[in-house]
């Protein structure tokens, strides 16, 4: 443990003697120092750092009060003779941290070890101090104390800034005395009633109108604060100001809403367009001469139409990020039964699907995925039949995985049939969107009809 430094000020030889014998007879762990005047304390001051100055009062070239006016950094404790009471009160009142009283038996030593760790403990205290004013002082934040009475015992220079007033003018007072807005006042007062009766801390994001009639914003908690029976006294506010961060907050939710109506305004002119070349490719396919043209003029048609459906259910939902699958399921499929019936046959829609959500990105390639399986399986699935049903299924699991699966009870695929072969464009569209687009797999069952299964991933949230 580090030895505490004292600079002992002292101009009588027999106490210089004193201190000396009491100090080795009793062994203090002092690293001491004497001087005999204010001068050559002065001098040893000038090069030297100590934790504690005894000082007599009455020195041959001055007094205790000259050394007071150095500013030394270390507490001072003031030594009196007998009947000077009143010197040690003002020697006090000028800034000593404590006195003693010298007695001819120089009994007044034994209590000098004690009286310097007292003075070396508060003026560590006073440093704690200051440092904690200086943190509270400098604060960007409001910082204040109120009582029970929501009167401002205590606040630092910015509560009172705030304020638009004088730290005197804002003591004493409450809300009501403060603030122009008297709503806002008791807003204030009603939440510290609110921190005083659950005794619990409160987060406030609040409004207030300045005395220039500025309105700003605070983001503010209040504590309560209690004694050491646990009652509760008062509260400690700590509020900071927003208005800025407000202001941008509103100024990016009117740049989104302005995006928001124009990407609504882009799908609605997408859609519109699209349906104008759907239009266009239904009438070239009704007067092509040449049956395959026809089919695929068709084809080209539907798979328009399937992006059509996606920017109407985009533009007509306002979500013009993410698509609800089981909306668009539903919507291309009755879209897809009206434009492909199946001669003689009634079929029967199946639609087992989740409410999520998945970015358009995705939804795009499931959308065209799904298109080409259902129209495959209108075409070719139910030859000669009276009945049948197609079902899609569509789920997410929580880590992401997407499964898609369109089956119906048809007559199932040609015997030998592989998709990595086949010449059939649809399908190889649908495998390339798989694999290529959606880095995912692709099944094919056809046992008891046929069943298409895509599984892939996306990033979950």
């Amino acid at each position: 443990m580090k030895r505490p430094k004292v600079l002992i000020i002292e101009d009588d030889k027999v106490d210089q003697m004193a201190f000396q014998r009491f100090f080795k007879e009793n062994k203090i762990p002092y690293e001491y120092t004497i001087a005999s005047s204010v001068v050559e304390a002065k001098i040893i001051l000038a090069s030297n750092k100590f934790d504690v100055i005894i000082s007599d009062y009455l020195l041959g070239d001055g007094t205790a009060f000259d050394i007071f006016d150095l500013k030394v950094d270390a507490p001072i404790i003031v030594t009196t003779g007998s009947g000077d009471e009143a010197v040690a009160v003002k020697a006090m009142k000028a800034g000593a941290y404590d006195y003693l009283v010298k007695d001819p038996a120089s009994n007044y030593l034994t209590v000098l070890p004690a009286t310097v760790e007292t003075v070396m403990a508060r003026k560590m205290a006073d440093e704690k101090l200051k440092q904690y004013q200086h943190m509270v002082e400098s604060a960007y934040d409001a910082i204040f104390l109120k009582d029970l009475d929501s009167r401002y015992i205590i606040a630092n220079e910015k509560t009172a800034e705030v304020f638009g007033l004088s730290r005197e003018e804002v003591i004493g007072k409450d809300d009501y005395e403060l603030m122009p807005n008297k709503e806002e006042a008791a807003k204030n007062v009603e939440n510290d009633q609110a921190v005083f009766k659950t005794g619990k801390p409160k987060e406030i994001i609040k409004q207030m109108t300045g005395a220039e009639g500025k309105e700003y914003w605070f983001q503010a908690i209040k504590v309560p604060l209690f004694d050491t029976a646990g009652n509760i006294t008062g509260l400690i506010g700590i509020a900071r100001d927003i208005t800025e961060r407000k202001h941008a907050e509103e100024q990016i939710k009117a740049a989104l809403r302005d995006k928001e109506l124009l990407l609504r305004e882009t799908h609605h002119r997408v859609k519109n367009n699209l349906q104008v070349v759907s239009s266009m490719l239904n009438m070239q396919a009704r007067v092509a001469k040449d049956r395959g043209a026809s089919d695929v003029l068709a084809e080209s048609r539907d798979r328009i139409n399937t992006m059509a459906l996606i920017h109407t259910q985009l533009y007509e939902t306002g979500n013009v990020s993410e698509m609800n699958m089981k909306v668009f399921v539903n919507g291309l499929l009755k879209q897809m039964l009206s434009s492909h019936p199946v001669q003689n046959t009634r079929i029967t829609p199946v639609v087992r699907a989740d409410e999520k959500p998945l970015p358009i990105s995705i939804a795009v390639h499931l959308g065209l995925i799904l298109n080409e399986l259902l129209i495959n399986a209108l075409k070719y699935a139910f030859v000669n039949r009276k009945a049948g049903e197609i079902a899609v299924d569509f789920h997410v699991s929580e880590k992401g995985v997407v499964i898609l699966t369109v089956s119906d009870d048809g007559v199932g695929l040609p015997d030998g049939f592989d998709i990595n072969v086949s010449k059939t464009l649809g399908l190889r569209m649908v495998k390339i969107l798989v694999e290529d687009q959606l880095q995912g797999t692709l099944e094919i069952n056809s046992d008891g009809g046929t069943t298409f299964k895509v599984v892939f991933e996306i990033a979950a949230e």
